[in-house]
């Protein structure tokens, strides 16, 4: 009847969804979560593994074109070279009158003081010393000759538009061809000007001097 209590001291018996898992219920449960575990485990290490691999890939030789491949190959008769003036003992040093055998210069004893970022124009650069100091601080420099034709010096100002202070345009007549990109012992003469290469050069190279922390 409903509504009526067990009978003297009869248990009320667990209905069967509600009753306690057996131990070997118990041992199976954790059983499979210690294999879903270790599945989880072994994926991601495959995966750890992979994305290894591709990193490798890429940077390894035969990986695909280095970036200095792909500053000379293609438009604009570029070379990349890796040429500076003095030795690994005074590349820090800060002389009053420093001289530059490599032309443009991208490394060696320099100015006290660094040049400013920004675009120059002719009868306004800084001193080779203070570029070469602003280098060491991470900064690109894009030397230009001056009597480009003006498609091309508005090239330039779009460069500088677009890369701000990280990149000093600097005029100089006695580039052979019509642009040099140089950051810290590093070097990218070109006989025409391509935008893309001058962007290449920038991004790869840009704060990576001896003294960071300027941009």
């Amino acid at each position: 009847m409903a509504g009526t209590k067990p009978r003297g001291g009869a248990s009320r018996r667990t209905p069967p969804n509600k009753r306690a898992p057996s131990a070997k219920a118990q041992a199976a449960r954790r059983a499979r979560e210690a294999r879903a575990l270790r599945t989880r485990l072994i994926i991601g290490g495959i995966l750890i593994v992979a994305a290894g691999a591709v990193v490798f890939a890429a940077a390894r030789p035969g990986g695909g074109p280095s970036v200095s491949e792909q500053l000379e190959t293609g438009a604009g008769q570029c070379a990349y070279d890796t040429r500076s003036d003095g030795d690994r003992s005074n590349q820090g040093d800060h002389v009053p009158s420093p001289t530059y055998e490599v032309d443009p210069p991208a490394g060696g004893p320099h100015l006290a003081t660094a040049a400013e970022p920004g675009f120059y124009q002719p009868g306004e650069a800084p001193p080779d010393g203070q570029l070469v100091h602003a280098q060491e601080h991470g900064f690109v420099v894009l030397w230009y000759r001056s009597d480009l034709p003006e498609a091309k010096m508005t090239e330039l100002a779009q460069l500088s538009d677009t890369y701000g202070r990280e990149l000093i345009l600097v005029p100089r007549q006695s580039l052979p061809g019509e642009v040099a990109v140089t950051a810290w012992h590093r070097r990218l003469v070109c006989g025409e000007l391509v935008s893309a290469k001058v962007g290449l050069f920038t991004r790869s190279f840009v704060n990576e001097g001896p003294e960071k922390g300027f941009l």
